[in-house]
């Protein structure tokens, strides 16, 4: 009985050939996006007619909505990361700005101070 089980198992693993990884470009993951939104099908269907993962299509489905408004709140889209970062740099370069006019204040004027 052991035997029929690690057969099986073996067995298994034989049909569980991993993929080899593909770069899809932007453009393929936008049209399945919009295949899936045309509705009629689901995502575990559309993914297996395209050769994808249903994994990978729901994500990308998920951060299609969060582009578009839609996610859930809370969650930035890349537009609005990307204006963050920039604000961010931005404040510390003026805080940095700040600091040096006031240390130059103070060496300049620290001998007037009794």
């Amino acid at each position: 009985m052991v035997d029929a089980s690690l057969g099986a198992i073996k067995h298994l693993k034989l049909d569980m050939v991993k993929r080899k990884r593909r770069q899809l470009t932007p453009e393929f993951k936008a049209d399945a996006v919009k295949l899936v939104r045309a509705g009629g099908r689901s995502i575990a269907q559309t993914a297996r007619d395209l050769d994808l993962t249903g994994t990978a299509l729901r994500e990308w489905v998920r951060w299609a909505e969060i582009e578009a408004g839609e996610g859930p709140p809370g969650v930035f889209s890349q537009a609005e990361c990307e204006e963050s970062v920039r604000l961010r740099r931005e404040n510390r370069r003026r805080q940095m700005q700040s600091a040096d006019i006031v240390g130059r204040h103070r060496r300049k004027f620290s001998h007037r101070i009794p």
